[in-house]
This record gives structure tokens, sequence and C-alpha cells, in this order.
């Protein structure tokens, strides 16, 4: 998929030489996720500019999806770039005075296709990070967590063969963070080749392999270990363990339902079926844990859009959060919400058992359930304002 060979990269600046990549070769196989670590200066970016042919190299190979680049003319490196390569950038590198939409089809208005297979696409993709419903708001008008939604959106868009990350969670909290990592995973899951730039060693763990680069070296090259990932759960284990044996009393509070669930989707996308125009009445903070960790476990057991809604219901507000995966099984819709379940057979854990220590503390209540034609509804009722 991406090849490069005894790649050479100098920078001159009157007579002072900066050598940004000293003979690095690497090979990259088509759907592989890898994630690029060392530290500043050491040559990271400078290789996905050349990996992504916004930089020419001095000496070595390179080739891309089968192609060699290193000597190709500027159109077409160009045509080679657009076709096969897609670019996630840290600061996001939106269109100010564009929507969501148009920021998206930028790459598509240059393929030649005609507006119907652009809007399809467009909107496809758009339902795939979640934002159907900001399609047509300015990135001023969203969260940073949404607007990288839409740079991965913009890069996805014309199902590039490489997609290549420099920092893509450099300017976001560390909980979004992870959900742009997880869209990542499903562009992967899906065939296409991710390679990542991050300092964050968690976020690199995630990926299929690791490189190292030191003063435009690759000094080492790994994929993480048995041991290593059996750590990386027993970690997860035990921060859940820690956040429920730590959970603090709600204080519930009249919340709006519109900008509450704002700021959920900008950390999780999931879309809205219904919700109530009086507000709610929960401890904000509880109740957004909550949705995360429902509409994640949501994501990660199905398939397509997670949908939410939200309806009054018995004196109080009712809660659905809805998949159209594979289902559990009863035995496993049973026993998902027991703390400490384990997750890696069937799908429940930690993240369940904490919504439903949440949901008790409020004085609610939580069930799994079968959905018809394929899937499944975690059902939340929650009081009513006393």
């Amino acid at each position: 998929m991406l090849a490069l060979r005894d790649v050479q990269k100098v920078y001159r600046n009157g007579l002072i030489e900066t050598t940004a990549l000293a003979g690095v070769t690497v090979h990259v196989q088509r759907g592989e996720f890898v994630a690029v670590m060392g530290p500043s200066g050491s040559g990271k970016t400078t290789l996905l500019n050349v990996a992504g042919l916004l930089d020419t190299i001095d000496g070595g190979d390179l080739v891309i999806d089968g192609t060699p680049a290193a000597r190709l003319s500027d159109d077409a490196l160009a045509d080679l770039r657009n076709r096969h390569i897609g670019f996630v950038f840290q600061s996001f590198n939106l269109m100010q005075d564009l929507d969501v939409y148009d920021n998206v089809d930028v790459p598509l208005r240059y393929r030649g296709l005609s507006r119907r297979e652009r809007r399809e696409k467009v909107e496809a993709i758009l339902g795939r990070v979640g934002l159907t419903a900001r399609m047509h708001h300015l990135p001023r008008q969203l969260s940073g967590g949404q607007q990288q939604r839409v740079a991965i959106a913009r890069a996805a868009v014309g199902e590039p063969s490489l997609i290549l990350a420099d920092e893509p969670t450099g300017n976001l909290d560390s909980l979004t963070a992870r959900t742009i990592v997880d869209l990542l995973e499903e562009l992967n899951r899906g065939g296409t080749t991710i390679v990542m730039v991050t300092h964050d060693h968690e976020l690199a763990s995630r990926a299929g392999r690791r490189l190292h680069m030191l003063d435009g070296r690759l000094i080492d090259q790994m994929r993480p270990s048995a041991r290593s990932l059996r750590a990386a759960h027993l970690t997860s284990f035990l921060d859940g363990f820690a956040r429920l044996a730590r959970l603090p009393k709600p204080v519930p509070q009249e919340v709006a339902w519109g900008p509450f669930l704002a700021t959920v989707q900008a950390l999780q996308a999931f879309e809205i079926l219904a919700v109530p125009d009086e507000p709610g009445w929960f401890d904000r903070a509880q109740l957004q844990q909550v949705l995360i960790n429902l509409v994640k476990n949501a994501h990660e057991a199905g398939s397509g859009t997670v949908e939410l809604r939200i309806e009054p219901h018995d004196g109080g507000v009712r809660l659905q959060v809805l998949d159209r995966g594979a289902g559990m099984t009863e035995e496993v819709r049973r026993k998902a919400l027991q703390p400490f379940y384990s997750t890696k057979k069937s799908g429940g854990g930690i993240g369940l058992a904490l919504s439903r220590e949440i949901v008790d503390a409020h004085g609610g209540h939580i069930a799994l359930a079968a959905r018809d034609g394929g899937g499944t509804v975690v059902d939340v009722w929650l009081p009513g304002r006393p």
C-alpha cells in the first residue's frame, strides 16, 4: 500500500541544511493501522507529508498503492493524492466560510462527479460520523470534536485507500480524543489503511503497529504484545472499578435537553429520534457519562447509526439507545448489567455496570432488550422533578 525505501529529505536555508529524513525505509500493508511516534523534530510530520505527496523527496523511492511516485509530474501527483489519499490535521484545516456539507464536498469536486453522486457520498459519510443534523453549520458553530469529525468525513468521503492523520487528537480533551480514534478504527475495519502521528501512548497502543522515530530515522517498530494488551485491559478494568467505588451522590438540576445532547453528540455520534420540549431533571455530568457509555457500547456491538429516543413516561422520562447490530443473547443481556462482567466475549461490562450504578443512584432503572429486526435496546427510566 505504502512503501518508502531509503527516503531522504533535506531542508536548506542558505548555508544551513537540516536533515528531516535520513534514509527511512518502511512498508505499510493494505488495511494496516500504524501509529508513528517520536519527540518533536524527529521527522514524523515530514514522513506524513512525503507519504501524502505534499512534499518531495531528495533521495530514495516512494510507492503509493502500487504507483511509483518519486518522479511524477505535479498534475500526476495531484491526481494520485486526490484519488488515493485522505488527510486529517491537528488544526482541522476546515474552510471557515463553508458549511459542513461544502467542506466535505470539496475533494469530490475535483473528481468530475455529478452533483447527485456527490450529494449521496457526502450525506452518507456525514451520517456515518454522526453529523447529519449539522451539515449546514459553519465550523465556528461546532465544538472541536465535531470539527475533527468533519475533517475525518472530508478525508474519507472519496473512499481513499490511505488516510494520513497528523496529531488528529492534539487539540482535543482525552475523552473526545478517544472518540476520534474510534472513528479512525471504524474506517480501518472497513479496509482503509491508516497512518497516524501521535504523542499519546494510550491512543498509539490501539494501532496494530507502532513506528518510533528519532532524528529523522526509524529506530523501532513494535506490535502490541499479548502481555501489553492484557495490561491495557486490566488498566481499563481497574479504572472502571475505581469510578464505581467513588461514584458521588447525584445532584439533580433542571437541564434543557437540546444543549445537553449537543454536548454529548460532540463526544459520541448518534441520531436523535425524539426529545421532549420540557427540560429534564438530573445530574448533568453523570447522565452525560451514562449516554456516552451506552452509545459507545452500542457502536461496538452494532452496525450503522446508533439512535436515541427520549420521551416523557410514567411521571419521569424514558431514554432508549438503539442499535441494529447482531444483538445480545438473553444470557448476555441478563449478565451485562452486573458489575465486573467480562466484556471480551459477550459485550457487557464496566460501562454498562457504571451506567446502572448512576441510574440507580438517580432512583431510576435500566434494562436491555432485543430489538425487532435485530439489535439491542437499552431502556433507561429516570424520575421527574420531585
